[in-house]
């Protein structure tokens, strides 16, 4: 279809192709589909598709009412994810602002965004959400902006008092997304930001209940919160901070692994075991580097000690 710049295509009987996607498609029930180009700008940026559980469902009438269709939704789809993109790269800078004065490094970031996507991956939740737990995982801690320097930066135990103080940068870092929907109201759709709002809110809850703000339990937990308070924890476990060394990449999966059912959803928790190749691999790229160590080039799959293939 790229290619020819062919307006629509239909296949009547899906069982008929020989594809890996059609396969699936049919496994799901549907035996037919219409598919069109999503253009923008004169550039096709990607597909629509109208599947059905009938065969020679679509006839050329539909495929020209459709493609009109597609040039109406397109440049209106397109728009809402290129502002969702601009609302986690804005963020994603409010972060680093952030992560400047907590000492953390830039890939702390991007290893919980891509833990926090292996994992929701892996329970098989729908693309987009997988994506916008991807995009907005970063802004997981935002609200740490507001928290002074001399908790912040303490580099021993914080007592009752400044352990209180820290925790309320989940309170900050809800209303600063709050308020910038209210300031963006009849332009950013608060579905499209309420991933975000989920991810901040949420990521510091516990599957038994006893966590933080809301004391909030199981299935109460936004599966966002559930997914990115794994990949955080994780990557706190296996990297310096200013009061402790890291643990070992094995007793951090050890931990992780006899937090479940209390800390950790175990549903999530076992999504964390049985993708441990992916995982390692994200750690070995990613992970910090001391001074004077010398990194050696990740071999991935050769190099994992988690790996069964």
């Amino acid at each position: 279809m790229l290619a020819d710049r062919t307006r629509y295509r239909i296949i009547n009987d899906l069982r008929t192709v020989n594809t890996e996607s059609s396969k699936l498609i049919v496994e799901e029930g549907f035996l037919s589909n219409l598919t069109v180009p999503a253009i923008v700008g004169g550039q096709i940026i990607g597909f629509l598709f109208l599947s059905s559980e009938e065969v020679n469902h679509y006839t050329e009438r539909d495929g020209k009412l459709f493609y009109i269709i597609s040039t109406i939704l397109s440049p209106k789809m397109y728009a809402a994810l290129t502002l969702q993109n601009v609302i986690a790269n804005f963020g994603i800078s409010l972060v680093d602002l952030a992560e400047y004065r907590d000492e953390e490094t830039g890939n702390h970031i991007q290893r919980v965004a891509l833990y926090s996507k292996i994992l929701a991956q892996a329970l098989n939740l729908e693309p987009r959400l997988v994506r916008e737990i991807y995009q907005f995982a970063p802004l997981h801690d935002i609200g740490k902006i507001g928290i002074p320097d001399r908790i912040l930066l303490k580099p021993g135990k914080l007592n009752d008092e400044e352990h209180e103080k820290m925790k309320t940068h989940v309170f900050i870092g809800v209303r600063v997304l709050e308020r910038f929907l209210e300031n963006s109201r009849g332009i950013v759709d608060r579905k499209a930001m309420q991933t975000a709002i989920n991810i901040v809110a949420d990521h510091h809850e516990r599957w038994d209940g006893t966590g933080y703000p809301a004391g909030k339990k199981g299935e109460n937990i936004s599966i966002e919160g559930r997914i990115v308070a794994v990949a955080d924890v994780f990557d706190a476990l296996t990297t310096k901070r200013p009061y402790k060394n890291p643990y070992p990449f094995e007793e951090s999966v050890r931990i992780v692994e006899e937090n479940s059912d209390k800390h950790f959803d175990p549903a999530v928790v076992k999504a964390f075991k049985d993708n441990i190749d992916e995982i390692y691999a994200v750690y070995q790229e990613l992970r910090d580097i001391e001074p004077g160590e010398i990194k050696k080039a990740s071999k991935l799959k050769a190099d994992n000690p988690f790996n069964t293939a």
